[in-house]
């Protein structure tokens, strides 16, 4: 484990109901840091009828390329300026 991150009693819980056929994103936060929900969201449209793993490389290649695009104001970098 890495030094200077946050403590795990920092962290939060939270809980929500599913269904059926619902699709959960477990991630990291190089995903949710790199791609906002909306931009997520229109990831998930395009492969809704794909192969799940054709959309987690999509979702892994967009954060990627984000990370590494210096003109990005990622969500990450949205938040930290509040």
């Amino acid at each position: 484990m890495g030094t200077g991150g946050d403590s795990p009693s920092l962290s939060t819980s939270t809980s929500h109901s599913v269904q059926d056929l619902d699709l959960l994103i477990l991630s990291s936060d190089g995903l949710f840091d790199n791609i906002p929900s909306l931009m997520i969201q229109e990831i998930l449209q395009k492969n809704v009828k794909g192969y799940l793993g054709g959309l987690a490389e999509d979702l892994a290649l967009e954060a990627l390329r984000n990370s590494q695009n210096d003109t990005y104001k990622s969500p990450f970098q949205e938040n930290a300026h509040k």
